[in-house]
Order: C-alpha cells, then sequence, then structure tokens
C-alpha cells in the first residue's frame, strides 16, 4: 500500500494584488514519494515540488524527536503516530516566480534557504492533525522472493508460515541469521560446490538428509558444531583442523571439543525498510499575506515515505543450542 504525497489534485483560483492579478494555485503534486530531509538540527522536512505549468512546492516540518537517530527513518513504536500542527510543526504551501530546485539540498535541506526563486505566495498551517501510518516492506531477493532475514534461503522454505524455529531461541528460522543456533550463519552453511553432497539443494556435509543450516553437528563426528572450537576463537567457521585444509567443524577426522560453552555468538541483526502513509485531518493553511484567505481539506492524502534499510536486532527469548552433545540428528 504505497502512499504517495503528490498532494492535492485541486484547482483553485485565488484573487490577489490590486491590480486585480489572477493567481493559479494548483496544488498539483504528481510525484508518489516524499523527499525527506534534516532542515537543521531540530526538525525533519518532507516535501514535494511541481514545475510544470506553475511553480509549487508543498513542504512538512516535523520536530525531530518524532524521528529515529537516522535522518531517513521514521519512529514506529507509536502506530500510528498523530501530530496537531502547531509550533515546529507544519505545512507550508508556496508558488514561486521560477523552477524550484528538486535535488535535495538546494532548497528545503538549508538552514537558509536560497534567494532565489522568489516566493510568490505562502499559505501555512493554522490547524489540522497529521497522521503517519509506518508498515515493513518485504524483503526480497534477487528473484523477487521474501527472503525476511536476508540469508539467501527464501522465507517460505524457512517454515514462515509454520513458525518453524529449529534450534528454539525463540526467533523463527525466517528470521534467523543461524538457523541451527551453531554460531555458523545461515548464509554460511548454505552453498555446496559442484561436487559437494547435498539435501533439498543445500550443503549437507555429512549427507545424513539434513542440511548444514539445520544441521547442529555438520559433519557427523558426534561432537556439536558450536563444540569445535577453542578458547581463543569460539567461531567454528574459523577454526580450521590441523591440516589446515577445511573448517573443523566440516572434518569428521577432527573430534577435539571446547569443554566451555560458547553460547550465541551471532547477533541476529535484520535489515528492514519501513513505509510510512502520511494523511492529514482537517487541515487550514492559510495565506500569510494579502486577506488572509484560508484554504481547507477535511482529509488530505499527503503521499508516502520510504526509509532506507535499517538494523533491527531480534533477541533471543530462549537458550537455543543446548542441545546434548551426543544427539548430532545423524542416522549413522
Amino acid at each position: 500500500m504505497r502512499l504517495y504525497l503528490g498532494l492535492i489534485v485541486l484547482v483553485m483560483l485565488l484573487t490577489s494584488c490590486d491590480d486585480g492579478e489572477i493567481i493559479v494555485t494548483t496544488f498539483d503534486f504528481d510525484e508518489e514519494n516524499l523527499t525527506m530531509c534534516s532542515s537543521n538540527t531540530r526538525e525533519k522536512v518532507l516535501y514535494h515540488t511541481n514545475n510544470l505549468n506553475v511553480f509549487e512546492s508543498l513542504s512538512m516540518e516535523l520536530s525531530n524527536n518524532l524521528f529515529t537517530q537516522e535522518d531517513q527513518v521514521l519512529t514506529v513504536s507509536d502506530n500510528p503516530i498523530e501530530i496537531p500542527l502547531s509550533g515546529n510543526n507544519r505545512i507550508i504551501y508556496r508558488t514561486y516566480n521560477a523552477e524550484v530546485p528538486e535535488a535535495p539540498g538546494d532548497y528545503f535541506c538549508r538552514d537558509i534557504p536560497p534567494a532565489t526563486p522568489t516566493v510568490l505566495q505562502e499559505y501555512e498551517s493554522v490547524g489540522g492533525i497529521v497522521v503517519i501510518t509506518t508498515s515493513q516492506l518485504p524483503t526480497l531477493n534477487r528473484d523477487g522472493v521474501l527472503d525476511h532475514d536476508g540469508d539467501g534461503i527464501p522465507s517460505i522454505e524457512e517454515g514462515m508460515d509454520e513458525g518453524l524455529d529449529t534450534d528454539g531461541d525463540g526467533i523463527p528460522d525466517y528470521l534467523d541469521r543461524d538457523d541451527d543456533g551453531d554460531n555458523v550463519e545461515t548464509s554460511v552453511e548454505r552453498d555446496a560446490n559442484t561436487d559437494d553432497p547435498t539435501a533439498n539443494g543445500y550443503l549437507d556435509t555429512d549427507e545424513d538428509g539434513i542440511p548444514n543450516y539445520l544441521d547442529p553437528d555438520d559433519d557427523g563426528d558426534g561432537v556439536l558444531t558450536r563444540l569445535e572450537v577453542t578458547e581463543d576463537n569460539l567461531y567454528p567457521a574459523r577454526n580450521q583442523n590441523d591440516e589446515n585444509t577445511s573448517p573443523r567443524y566440516l572434518d569428521p577426522n577432527f573430534t577435539q571439543r571446547y569443554t566451555g560453552e560458547p553460547g550465541n555468538l551471532i547477533d541476529n541483526i535484520i535489515k528492514v525498510r519501513y513505509r510510512s502513509d502520511v494523511v492529514v485531518q482537517n487541515l487550514q493553511l492559510r495565506n500569510l499575506g494579502g486577506d488572509g484567505e484560508e484554504i481547507s481539506f477535511t482529509l488530505k492524502n499527503l503521499g508516502s515515505f520510504t526509509s532506507g534499510q535499517v538494523d533491527v536486532v531480534l533477541e533471543p527469548t530462549d537458550e537455543g543450542g543446548d542441545e546434548d552433545d551426543t544427539d548430532n540428528n545423524n542416522e549413522g
């Protein structure tokens, strides 16, 4: 559901000037997406420009505490967010005598706007409530298939519909960067070389029918992958066998085990993007010059804003990877 702050398709004729000149105000913003920037340390600005026939802009300034620390992300802790238009929160409509620069930073993103183009008319909000509803966008791989955790395995294959949680850590596999809790990322365990054994198209080193990314004992040697490490380096993929030809956890002839408990070492950070849909209720705009004429809208769709990638940390709710190390899920 894509919101677009292509604001207002409305044609209004407003009288102005003593000589009877008619100024055409179109409110015709065809762009789907809002552009966003920081005007200063206190505010963020969302805006549209229109340079067809009439040079005009519609901008919305919002106080900084409604946003995360990253410029391009709206907070989603309260959803939807309702922002009364007053004080530092305002909507401004302007017409100009020349084209409005569209590139970020050229006009709206400066603390002090440039002298040109000249503002002919300016309407500022004197009432209304901005409502911002934010939703997470689907994370797709190169083929356009859902892959929420970006590990290269489609979410549907990771048991998204069933809520599969292989390592029992409270994070379902489709959101878990380490599905089997062995401290080797799923993205590292999944791919097989040409001559490697596979299960369901993914690497299966011990040929037990369970792909490595779901197998807590990848080489079938009776020692859990997470324990084929050293005190100095607790990450299995970074510990080589004696011949330095393979990681220990993929060498069935290397059965030395770490006697401690390494814990869960992989931070489960998921890259996500959000779309924020913006509407305004009971908007009142007043001409700051002339006779103070007002323009009103009961409900106006202002458009949408899509954030850049955001890091979301998913914490385990249970300690996964505590299986007895004699239970390696192998048949032989």
